[in-house]
């Protein structure tokens, strides 16, 4: 049902994007207060608002009102493109090993797309299809992972990048295929990784740290541009400070903000078992 996915992938990614926008809006004032620099965002219209609640900012041409609004947009548009791929397979192919057949073929045309021709058109980069072929990496990654023939696959998807490499070096591309074929080998022969309660608890609220981390360095790059002379080393603890500040309102607000969308996404998941289960 892609409604109720779809639904399910706002609450869990918008609402404390929203939030962190609306804190972003403040930082930025103060900041502006500060010093004078390119990075900081002007003070909003309303126009920009609405568009930045639609997830629109980057196809309509506003600017960003914080630096990480472009993800999350980008985010729900590949996740909405891959389950419209998933539902078309199933639409064309019905259940079972038909239709992981038309998936994976559906996927890797996309990809095939999107590498040769969609992430080499600048002006596409407010689109899913500019980024689907890293996105499809992942995917095929695991499928790559559990297939009875890994190898062949891998070496299919590994010349299919090295063309598309060829034609065009991307790093992004090049970076998101070790990552990939990392995830493959590493899936494939169960490879355990480090047990860490510390890097547990960073990937736990990293998505806060992104959301939160650009309105807090703004605030305390323009304390030290205003307060504190220009010296590298005073530089070097504004960085450090910054990255420390970032973590920290990035647990607050993992706490305060995205735990609550998180328990708003388990009600719709619950509310959507309950009525599968009366039909």
């Amino acid at each position: 049902p892609l409604g109720p996915l779809l639904w399910d992938r706002y609450l869990r990614l918008v609402p404390p994007c929203m939030v962190a926008i609306v804190l972003a809006i403040g930082c930025s004032a103060l900041a502006r207060a500060l010093m004078s620099h390119h990075s900081i965002p002007d003070s909003p219209t309303w126009p920009q608002i609405a568009a930045h609640l639609l997830l629109l900012q980057d196809i309509l041409g506003y600017d960003g009102l914080s630096a990480g609004v472009w993800f999350v947009s980008i985010a729900v548009q590949l996740f909405t493109l891959f389950l419209a791929v998933l539902w078309v397979a199933r639409g064309v192919a019905g259940d079972g090993a038909a239709a992981e057949r038309a998936t994976l073929a559906l996927t890797a045309a996309l990809a095939f797309a999107s590498l040769y021709y969609f992430n080499r058109v600048a002006y596409l980069d407010a689109w899913a299809p500019y980024f689907f072929g890293a996105y499809a990496l992942g995917a095929l990654a695991y499928w790559t992972a559990t297939s009875t023939r890994p190898w062949w696959w891998l070496l299919l998807v590994g010349t299919a990048v090295a063309g598309a490499l060829v034609l065009d070096f991307r790093w992004r591309i090049a970076v998101a295929f070790v990552v990939a074929l990392t995830l493959a080998v590493a899936r494939r022969y169960r490879v355990r990784w480090p047990e860490s309660q510390a890097i547990r608890f960073l990937g736990t609220i990293s998505y806060s740290v992104f959301l939160i981390h650009f309105p807090v360095c703004l605030v305390i790059s323009g304390a030290f541009t205003r307060f504190a002379p220009h010296h590298p080393w005073l530089g070097l603890l504004a960085m450090i400070l910054a990255w420390l500040a970032s973590v920290a309102a990035g647990a607050g607000f993992y706490q305060l903000v995205e735990r609550r969308s998180q328990r708003l996404s388990a009600v719709g998941r619950t509310s959507l078992a309950f009525s599968r289960r009366r039909c």
